[in-house]
C-alpha cells in the first residue's frame, strides 16, 4: 500500500551558501521511505546503503496495467551568462513539481563533466588537465607527514564515478 507522498521542505537561505554547506545541511529521506511513498515494495529494490537502491526490473510485471507517468527530458539549453543551464532547470522543475505542487517527482541527473566542477568551460581537454592536477595535489596532500594538521580533507577528496 502506498503511503502519502511527503515532499522534503525547502530551506531557503540568503545569501546562497557554498555547495558543500548545502549538501552537508540537507536532510535525506531513507530510500525505504521514498519507495513506500511511491508504491515500490521492499522486495523490488536492491539496496546500496540506507539512501540508495536500484529498482529491480520485476516491478514492470506488477505495474504493467498501471498508466505510465510523465517524462520530462531537459536537454540542449544554452546556459545563461551565470552558467544556469540543464542541471539548474532540471532541479528547479523537480523542486517546483515536488516541493511546491506536491507531485511525486523523481529527478535523475547524470554525472557532469569535470570542467565546470573545477570552474573551467570549453570541453573535456582543459577539464582533464585540471583533473590531473587536482589528483596530483590530492596525492601530495595525503602523502604529507602525519603531523601536518593543516590538511583539509574535505577540500582534498576527489570522487570519480564511472
Amino acid at each position: 500500500m502506498t503511503k502519502q507522498f511527503v515532499p522534503t521542505k525547502l530551506k531557503l537561505i540568503r545569501p546562497v551558501p557554498m555547495d558543500i554547506d548545502i549538501a552537508q545541511a540537507s536532510d535525506i529521506k531513507p530510500i525505504v521511505q521514498v519507495a513506500e511513498e511511491v508504491g515500490i515494495l521492499p522486495g523490488e529494490l536492491e539496496f546500496y546503503g540506507p539512501y540508495k537502491a536500484k529498482v529491480k526490473l520485476e516491478i514492470l510485471e506488477r505495474l504493467k496495467d498501471i498508466p505510465n507517468g510523465k517524462y520530462i527530458d531537459v536537454t540542449a539549453i544554452t546556459p545563461t551568462p551565470l552558467g544556469e543551464g540543464k542541471t539548474t532547470t532540471t532541479v528547479g522543475l523537480s523542486q517546483a513539481l515536488g516541493a511546491h505542487l506536491g507531485r511525486k517527482v523523481f529527478t535523475a541527473i547524470r554525472q557532469p563533466s569535470h570542467g565546470p566542477t573545477f570552474g573551467i568551460k570549453g570541453g573535456q581537454e582543459p577539464a582533464k588537465r585540471t583533473l590531473a592536477v587536482a589528483v596530483y595535489n590530492h596525492y601530495k596532500r595525503l602523502m604529507q607527514k602525519p603531523d601536518a594538521d593543516d590538511i583539509e580533507i574535505e577540500k582534498s577528496n576527489i570522487i570519480l564515478v564511472g
